[in-house]
């Protein structure tokens, strides 16, 4: 079984983790930088530190370490390329927002119903306290670039994706419903229907998905915050059913984001981004594993 290291590439700072696994989540992690900083009596803010980090991209000049650091979801170069128009296959792509007290994080997420959104279950959890965030605390915007009204809502409940060892104990699930600690896979349901066309999920069997298959992957992330990026031509490299292991480049922040496969007349929603390891390869949970989740419409479904 597949069991993600529960750290997100969420959010705006690197994490600090070990090598063996890197989630996608921008959130807040004092660095090394900010340590030497402090030291001498100089205080870096997060976005000061991002903004560093960002002024080198696409091709930083970098140490492998500080890649892995700081670009943990590149495999081999950077091959992503900004969305100027986020329409048509990618209109349906948001980020998700978390508005706490004390600190925000982000990740990506794909609008899947009128009112429902898919995204990573790490995104939705607060990596030091391990509880998940509050509901009103949880938002998701389509077109983040310019971020109209009407394509913006608030999380009203949440629901996750059961783990392999209970997707086939309905009694099981139903007395002890699926909780972020074990479930790789989130939905929200938010509190009104945005003005986006929902994504077309694949019709497809992705347990029968070949190695080789062309994928992109659409995500935000923290070095582009409000510009949705894409690895318009990377590949699985292999699928052990329970997940997917690809070369499709990411970052902090692209938790959550679709990777889609071409259909007869537009890209379709063939697995989620959950995890790295870092310079390796990227991990995606695929349709087959969460697709009983689009069946929940409302927040009175479990």
């Amino acid at each position: 079984m597949f069991t993600p290291f529960y750290s997100a590439l969420i959010g705006l700072s690197a994490m600090i983790m070990p090598v063996s696994h890197t989630m996608l989540t921008v959130s807040t992690v004092i660095t090394a930088q900010t340590q030497q900083a402090r030291q001498s009596g100089q205080e870096l803010t997060e976005q000061k530190q991002i903004k560093r980090v960002a002024e080198q991209t696409p091709h930083p000049a970098i140490s492998p370490e500080d890649k892995l650091r700081f670009f943990p979801g590149i495999i081999g170069s950077d091959d992503r390329v900004i969305i100027e128009n986020a329409e048509n296959s990618f209109a349906a792509i948001g980020r998700v927002n978390i508005a706490g007290y004390a600190s925000r994080s982000a990740c990506t997420g794909i609008l899947v119903g009128p009112n429902m959104a898919l995204t990573a279950s790490t995104c939705l959890r607060n990596q030091r306290t391990g509880q998940q965030f509050l509901t009103q605390q949880i938002h998701f915007v389509t077109n983040q670039k310019s971020a109209p009204v009407q394509n913006h809502g608030k999380a009203q409940c949440i629901r996750y994706m059961a783990p392999p060892d209970r997707q086939t104990d309905q009694k099981k699930t139903l007395r002890n419903p699926p909780t972020p600690y074990r479930s790789e896979i989130a939905l929200i349901l938010l509190d009104r229907n945005l003005g986006t066309i929902p994504a077309k999920i694949t019709a497809g069997d992705t347990k029968q998905t070949k190695a080789q298959t062309k994928l992109i992957h659409p995500h935000y992330s923290r070095e582009r915050p409000f510009l949705l990026s894409a690895d318009m031509n990377c590949t699985l490299q292999a699928n052990n059913d329970t997940s997917w292991s690809t070369d499709c480049d990411t970052n902090f922040g692209g938790a959550g984001g679709p990777l889609l496969t071409k259909g007869h007349d537009d890209l379709n929603v063939a697995a989620i981004m959950v995890n790295v390891i870092p310079g390796e390869h990227t991990i995606a949970i695929p349709a087959h594993r969460w697709r009983a989740l689009l069946n929940i419409t409302s927040c009175d479904m479990r």
